[in-house]
């Protein structure tokens, strides 16, 4: 591990925090069978649930490896993590008005993963 501030320490932990919340979410969720027709079949609102899976895996994964890249020091730690932040960006803003309509307590931690991002995006770009 390299010499790294308590703010990089925090950062590093709450990523990995919300990474693996993106896991624990969709497994208790899937847990449920929230896809009565199955995750490769078109839905009737409109959806084929694999692709938005495989994106919120993919986001969560992409999050964690740079979070630990960043951790042990590796050059492209930072850059993974700023990848990974600009996914979870999306993802909040994309998701915020099926929070709002469905359920508005999942907007929370939208919200507060949006404002992460927007704070760490730009201090990890700075600090490359």
């Amino acid at each position: 591990m390299t010499d790294l501030s308590w703010a990089d320490l925090l950062l590093i932990s709450l990523l990995f925090i919300i990474g693996l919340s993106i896991f624990g979410v969709w497994i208790i969720l899937l847990r449920k069978r929230p896809f009565p027709e199955g995750i490769m079949v078109y839905q009737t609102d409109g959806t084929i649930p694999i692709f938005h899976l495989a994106a919120e895996f993919a986001m969560a994964a992409i999050t964690i490896v740079g979070s630990a890249g960043w951790l042990v020091g590796a050059s492209w730690g930072p850059m993974v993590v700023v990848f990974g932040l600009g996914l979870f960006t999306y993802s909040c803003v994309n998701s915020l008005g099926w929070a709002l309509h469905n359920s508005k307590t999942l907007a929370i931690p939208m919200i507060t993963t949006f404002i992460l991002a927007m704070a760490v995006i730009p201090y990890l770009i700075v600090n490359l």
